[in-house]
């Protein structure tokens, strides 16, 4: 990898700080709540209606976590694939906070409690019902594949 220099450092030391926040402190469940409902009141004066809302908030969570995925497993190693690695640090430290992922609670507000997320929707297209247990697993072995992938890139140079 390149040297970053300043940037870099900078950067480090800023996700350090926010991995010290985020582990140092657990949310309640009021709390994530709260976030939840302000995000909400904020999307609500949009004026679309809740299913609309619903699916923009899935559309953004798709995009941004593809876009995310596809640079881990397909830039350069530089100083951008560095700021690639930290948010999805972020992500993954985020997922753990909100004991969830905060978009899939967002998503559920518009969509109804019974909504699950991208992943249960996108094998509920091929008829499985995975439980919120068995779709915890599949985002953690995906977390554990990404990570592997991204320590095999960084040793090996490709």
């Amino acid at each position: 990898m390149k040297q970053g220099g300043i940037v870099t450092d900078l950067m480090i030391h800023w996700a350090m700080n926010t991995m010290n926040l985020l582990v140092a402190r657990s949310i309640t469940k009021e709390e994530r709540r709260a976030i939840v409902e302000e995000w909400v009141s904020i999307l609500k004066k949009s004026g679309f209606d809740d299913q609309s809302l619903g699916y923009l908030v899935l559309g953004v969570h798709l995009f941004f976590g593809s876009v995310l995925g596809f640079a881990l497993v397909f830039s350069a190693l530089d100083v951008y694939y560095l700021w690639f690695v930290l948010m999805m640090l972020l992500v993954i430290l985020l997922t753990v906070y909100f004991n969830g992922c905060i978009l899939v609670k967002i998503e559920q507000e518009f969509l109804g409690k019974a909504w699950k997320g991208d992943v249960h929707h996108f094998f509920s297209l091929f008829g499985f019902d995975l439980s919120s247990k068995q779709i915890l697993s599949f985002f953690t072995t995906r977390m554990y594949m990404l990570v592997a992938w991204i320590a095999i890139r960084a040793w090996y140079g490709f």
